[in-house]
């Protein structure tokens, strides 16, 4: 349970009432009252966040009655609240599944995303491959339809995909300024309003239920009431803003982040093998050349500019601190810089540059919602079925360790899918918390997609005042 705000006393809201009335008093006109009034005029209005924050602490009328008091004797308009019948924070492929299952559902849908644009890790943190999508198998087919499929279906029609491609799992090479493009339409073709540049700062409940979120951007605070909210912020914000339990991690134990780098000017004929390219960083290392990380990635081309994306860049972080994360941003730049300088060494490569870094490091874990039920690296490697499933996952389990700088990847078991429970959810259940075993981690975008869009909509006759149910991305 989370603690109340303590109201506020009488004597304060009747000393704020005098001071409200003294700061908006209107002087007689002159030159020097005139100055004097617009300086009161300012007064009043510095008044108005301070009076607002005790008038928050009410509940009901009196509350209503103060707010309307306040804006009538200081000239202000005030802010009519939005509603909304479900709202989404993040804008993922976990976030793009919630928000456009909802609007298929019937309901009127908000997806808060703080950045400008929607794609996540794929347009971000330069995450260019959808994981998930495809069985693991000789001959892989679709695991994943609904909305993933409609994005795939616009990508490869503007040459943004390609694949299924084998490398540990089966992924889709994409290109992340497609990606963008694709999802503003998925988005749009049902009607889900989009908030971009908009950052998730508070959660207010009542009682055990979500009822309002505030959302910051150049102009302040604005808030926004919901009757369900979906958590696909990647650090369980909302969950964590609304006062719900989670951890950071698991038990210690973190996955690396990294940081993915994307290399222009390389010839067609490069040599492009995996272990090329870690047989020039090791003699790299052993001749002192540093700052480095790891030295084995998956090295691919991608669509429309047949660029060349690797994952080497590593660093330790706390995803939720600013000065950890930016510190770990700086370190993962000069990294970037190291690796070109050794793969221009690579026959092919001789003019390579650096077309992006990130723009951000990919955050491979961070906090979890402690859930009614889990999903387990156990129910992973057996491929497990579960009655109340929601939708099919089909990728394995990951770990990218801290202390080793390495990274492991154990395949799911069965056909290569498995179903995804809808109870690995928050305090009533559908929020995803992962794995028993502290140090393995489920990812797949595909997964994010279909959880998320089977969800909205199995539960679409709930949608309407079903109270704040809180999701959360893996």
């Amino acid at each position: 349970m989370v603690a109340e705000r303590p109201a506020g006393s009488h004597a304060e809201r009747g000393d704020l009432i005098r001071r409200v009335r003294l700061a908006t008093r209107r002087p007689v006109p002159s030159r020097r009252n005139t100055r004097q009034s617009i300086w009161e005029r300012a007064r009043s209005i510095s008044l108005i966040a301070l009076i607002e924050r005790v008038g928050c602490q009410q509940r009901g009328t009196r509350r209503s009655r103060l707010a309307k008091y306040i804006y009538r004797r200081t000239g202000q308009v005030q802010n009519k609240t939005e509603s909304y019948d479900v709202i989404v924070v993040g804008g993922g492929a976990a976030g793009v599944g919630a928000a456009v299952g909802a609007a298929l559902a019937g309901a009127r849908t908000l997806m808060i995303e703080s950045t400008g644009c929607l794609g996540g890790a794929a347009t971000l943190k330069c995450v260019q491959t959808y994981c998930g999508l495809y069985t693991i198998s000789d001959n892989p087919r679709p695991a994943v339809l609904g909305v993933a499929a409609q994005v795939v279906q616009k990508l490869r029609k503007i040459g943004g995909a390609s694949g299924p491609i084998k490398f540990r799992g089966v992924f889709l090479a994409i290109d992340s300024e497609a990606v963008k493009f694709a999802l503003d339409e998925v988005c749009g073709e049902v009607g889900v309003e989009v908030l971009l540049h908009a950052q998730v700062v508070r959660a207010e409940r009542d009682g055990g239920l979500i009822r309002q979120v505030t959302y910051h951007d150049h102009n302040g605070d604005h808030d926004v009431d919901g009757k369900a909210f979906v958590d696909a912020s990647g650090d369980c914000d909302l969950a964590f803003f609304a006062g719900a339990s989670t951890r950071y991690g698991n038990h210690g134990f973190i996955n690396l982040g990294t940081l993915g780098t994307r290399f222009g000017g390389i010839k067609p004929d490069a040599d492009l093998d995996a272990n090329t390219w870690t047989a020039a960083i090791r003699r790299a290392r052993s001749n002192g050349v540093a700052p480095l990380s790891k030295d084995k990635s998956l090295v691919l081309r991608v669509p429309l500019s047949n660029d060349v994306i690797a994952y080497f860049v590593s660093e330790v972080y706390d995803a939720r601190d600013a000065k950890s994360i930016s510190r770990a941003e700086i370190r993962g730049r000069q990294q970037a810089w190291a690796y070109l300088n050794i793969i221009r060494t690579i026959k092919g490569c001789e003019d390579a540059y650096l077309v992006v870094t990130g723009p951000c490091f990919g955050t491979r874990e961070s906090r979890h919602i402690d859930c009614v039920q889990q999903l387990k690296e156990a129910d992973v490697l057996k491929g497990a079925r579960f009655n109340d499933s929601i939708a099919l996952g089909a990728w394995g389990t990951e770990f990218h360790s801290a202390e080793t700088i390495d990274s492991a990847f154990k395949l799911p078991g069965g056909n290569g899918r498995l179903r995804d429970p809808p109870r690995s959810g928050d305090q009533r259940g559908y929020c995803k918390s992962i794995c028993r075993r502290p140090h393995r981690r489920w990812r797949s975008d595909g997964g994010r997609l279909a959880a998320r869009h089977g969800h909205r909509v199995r539960h679409g006759s709930r949608l309407r005042g079903c109270g704040g149910v809180v999701c959360s991305q893996s």
